[in-house]
């Protein structure tokens, strides 16, 4: 049986992905229809900075309350100005405006993504969803003529819930509207003519649909409630001979009626071999309603990760009833422990250790931030090689193949909120700092490469009361669990 789970983690090489359930790519068969906006002044040159440290800072702070961008539903009065426009073929990750090697004004406008898909008569009773990884930057969706939601953010993921949209065994058609103009109400917010990074057009990175049972382990950013959904593993107690292993797993009931389940939970090393099982009781849940659960495992002289020694595990969860797994995922965790103080400066698995680090933003020449998964790899891949052990991710949060390759090369990472020399003193863009604090944590926390939350915006110096309420909304997604620190 272990041998049958080592090939399957052969096969699937991303750090958390559904077995029973499907998770499919939606990367093929787009169309694409960019509208660039006209530029209004001519640049002759960029403009420069000086040499002192001081010129560096271009912090602006602005009271804010109205970006102008409006939502309008009506995909078809939307649509009529397009009628004479051609749709080209495209696949994702995709820039909709490509820029020159070098980059003078950077190209802003409305970029309009559709795609015609089938969903099998066989999947009426499940739950269906379209999973973004990220799309720059304000992003209006439809479904089959019906408007679904507006995202803001191009630098987080989201998640579409399109079970009662969906056509079953006919064509169903998703429209995507972006607008990558700077957004005051939308972190970063700076206008990028001020800004030393530019907002990529395109939705530059996978796209997924995920097709799972009504009873299946929730999505980390789903839910509004505190900590999230899905699993969220950490490490009480950790030494070269023995790790206490604390998981919570969250499930949801999507049927109409009350469900039992069982949830069994295996951890494999690296040479698919079962180091620890843990299976529940029998755990009942309420339609409609979410359940969390507790479990432990403990395992014997573990193989600690750290950035001379990057050991992973994969832990297996499983939902099961009436012996038949009907739900589960795999998780890439690395088992460790980081201690930072004054006196020792940081231990790793209580080893002193040197940091030597870098920052990284993650553009490519002409293609922007459309790069594949092979590309943040190599960007990793270099970064390593170059003798460094840690990376800060620019000012947003990385791609999330990136993230995995630190785990299984060996970098430390310094994860970042959207943000850079801008406040906007309006609620809004407050509780968008916020909310992307949570869905940063949420969508990150299991790596094992992540040393330091960066949930500040980045040379921004927002009131004390504001970085007090930033640093309380970290603190309230990782609980009074170990090896957090901002």
């Amino acid at each position: 049986m272990n041998h049958l789970f080592f090939i399957l983690l052969i096969i699937i090489n991303f750090s958390s992905t559904c077995l029973y359930a499907q998770k499919i790519s939606f990367n093929n068969h787009w169309q694409f229809i960019g509208i660039e906006f006209a530029t209004k002044e001519k640049i002759d040159s960029t403009r420069k900075l000086g040499n002192k440290w001081n010129d560096q800072f271009l912090t602006e702070e602005v009271n804010i309350s109205d970006s102008g961008n409006k939502i309008n539903k009506n995909i078809r009065e939307l649509l009529q100005p397009l009628q004479h426009l051609h749709w080209k073929k495209v696949q994702l990750p995709h820039i909709a405006f490509p820029e020159p090697l070098v980059i003078v004004k950077p190209r802003e406008g409305i970029a309009w993504y559709k795609k015609s898909f089938h969903i099998s008569k066989s999947n009426r009773h499940k739950n269906i969803s379209i999973y973004f990884e990220g799309a720059m930057q304000v992003a209006d969706i439809w479904l089959n003529g019906k408007f679904i939601k507006r995202n803001t953010g191009g630098y987080l993921p989201f998640e579409l819930d399109i079970t009662k949209l969906v056509h079953f065994d006919k064509v169903n058609t998703i429209y995507v509207r972006l607008d990558n103009r700077a957004n005051p109400l939308v972190p970063p917010g700076k206008p990028v003519q001020k800004l030393d990074f530019i907002y990529y057009s395109g939705i530059y990175r996978n796209t997924w649909l995920i097709i799972k049972n009504p009873l299946h382990i929730s999505s980390p950013i789903g839910t509004e409630t505190k900590d999230g959904g899905g699993i969220f593993v950490s490490y009480p107690q950790v030494n070269t001979r023995y790790a206490n292993i604390s998981i919570q797993t969250k499930i949801v009931n999507h049927f109409n009626n009350r469900q039992s389940f069982q949830l069994k939970q295996i951890l494999l090393d690296k040479n698919g071999i079962n180091v620890s099982t843990v299976i529940s009781g029998v755990n009942t849940i309420e339609a409609g309603m979410q359940f969390t659960a507790n479990q432990e495992m403990n395992v014997k002289n573990p193989a600690l990760w750290h950035p001379n020694h990057p050991n992973l595990y994969t832990l297996q969860t499983f939902v099961v009833q009436k012996e038949k797994i009907v739900d589960s995922m795999l998780t890439q965790i690395g088992i460790r422990s980081f201690e930072i103080s004054k006196e020792k400066g940081l231990l790793i698995n209580g080893i002193p250790t040197r940091i030597t680090g870098t920052n990284r933003h993650q553009n490519y020449p002409y293609v922007g931030n459309a790069i594949s998964e092979n590309a943040n790899y190599r960007d990793a891949w270099l970064i390593k090689n170059a003798g460094m052990n840690c990376v800060r991710t620019g000012h947003y949060p990385p791609d999330p193949s990136f993230l995995k390759a630190a785990d299984e090369l060996g970098l430390l990472i310094v994860n970042t909120i959207p943000g850079w020399q801008f406040y906007n003193k309006d609620s809004s863009f407050q509780n968008h700092v916020f909310s992307d604090i949570r869905q940063t944590i949420r969508r990150d926390r299991n790596h094992a490469s992540i040393l330091l939350w960066e949930v500040s915006l980045n040379e921004a110096y927002p009131p004390a009361e504001f970085r007090c309420q930033q640093v309380t909304v970290a603190k309230e997604e990782w609980g009074n669990r170990k090896n957090f620190y901002t």
